[in-house]
């Protein structure tokens, strides 16, 4: 059962690093914002959806998005 258990775990920490990397792999071709409009453009290519809020921190711009009920973070490179 313990077994069964930590398969389980592994195997759903392995899926969200792929789609991590996935996300962020699609995020670099989609390049860079040089404003919040921009970024809030360059996150609804990404994911599509109502865009609830964008903050610029350290170099990058982290935009909130509704999606068929779950809120989502997409992170854009700022110019």
């Amino acid at each position: 059962m313990k077994y069964g258990v930590l398969k389980c775990v592994l195997f759903c920490l392995l899926s969200l690093s792929v789609t991590e990397r996935a996300l962020a792999q699609k995020y670099d071709s989609q390049g860079s914002a040089g404003d919040p409009k921009e970024a809030a453009d360059i996150a609804r290519k990404i994911q599509p959806g109502k865009v609830l809020s964008v903050k610029r921190d350290d170099g990058f711009y982290k935009v909130k998005i509704l999606h068929e009920g779950k809120v989502n973070y997409i992170v854009v490179k700022a110019k």
